[in-house]
């Protein structure tokens, strides 16, 4: 059974999400991530920078995923039981699938957060829901 959030809060979260993805400097998609536990407690944007732990390597440009940055930027006791919202804009400004990688996904279950919303360009509904654990 997927738990369906009012809209009010999924486009209050997806529009915090759209915000910080405005801070990202990957030079092909830019993605924001928040993390709500009651309340907003951190956000984080794809970057450019190289973190040594946590980057990949994409057409040789170090990167920092969106959904780390939000983290490793939110103290450990804020995560447990959290939500994370994802949102992805393309370089045509169109909204885009944020289904977190494989990595990201790791790093989100031993963060203990139990949901994440993502975009998706595809779906009716216009996001997925990733439920952990």
């Amino acid at each position: 059974m997927v738990l369906r959030k009012q809209t009010s809060d999924l486009n209050m979260y997806f529009q915090l999400a759209k915000a910080a993805s405005k801070l990202s400097t990957h030079f092909k998609h830019h993605i924001g991530a928040v993390i709500v536990n009651k309340k907003p407690v951190s956000i984080g944007a794809n970057l450019s920078k190289t973190h040594p732990v946590f980057a990949t390597e994409e057409n040789g440009v170090y990167s920092i995923h969106a959904e780390v940055k939000a983290i490793i930027s939110c103290p450990r006791s804020k995560l447990e039981g959290a939500e994370m919202w994802v949102y992805r804009e393309k370089a045509d400004g169109s909204v885009g699938l944020a289904m977190p990688c494989e990595f990201c996904q790791a790093i989100i279950v031993e963060a203990g957060i139990k949901r994440v919303y993502y975009t998706d360009d595809v779906s009716p509904e216009g996001y997925g829901i990733m439920e952990i654990g």
